[in-house]
């Protein structure tokens, strides 16, 4: 699992990304999803692939494209901050970039016959990830 931070907006430091990767690789590793390169992107960038690619105007918190032999997700820390919360940014960026392998592994939400089984994992993901990250604050007081 590739995890690339390409935005200066939220500094997340080495260690937090060194924890974002181990996690991403636990979910591939448990749901059996694409391997990916994620990357972290402020809402500038994300507004034009969001545009070039899928001719829709403005950010959005998370998009993914099959390149064949290889796969890439972008999430934008911006649009998570604000749809999460800054102080449950990190939960946030994984949630999507689970969400964005989902969909490079055929899941998908506008497909009836996948919406139902994507949504619960989903909700099983942000459940696990709430979870584990409030066990560790409550460790950590």
């Amino acid at each position: 699992m590739i995890l690339v931070n390409h935005q200066e907006v939220y500094p997340l430091s080495e260690a937090v990304l060194q924890r974002m990767r181990e996690e991403l690789q636990r979910y591939t590793r448990r749901f059996g999803l694409r391997e990916a390169t994620v990357v972290l992107v402020d809402d500038p960038y994300i507004t034009r692939l969001n545009q070039e690619f899928l001719g829709h105007p403005g950010p959005t918190n998370v998009l993914a494209f099959d390149l064949g032999d290889e796969a890439e997700v972008y999430v934008s820390v911006e649009t998570t901050a604000r749809e999460f919360g800054p102080h449950r940014l990190v939960i946030g960026l994984l949630y999507y970039a689970v969400h964005g392998l989902l969909h490079l592994s055929g899941y998908d939400h506008k497909v009836k016959s996948r919406a139902a089984e994507m949504e619960r994992l989903q909700q099983e993901v942000l459940a696990d990830l709430e979870r584990r990250f409030a066990d560790e604050a409550s460790q950590e007081s």
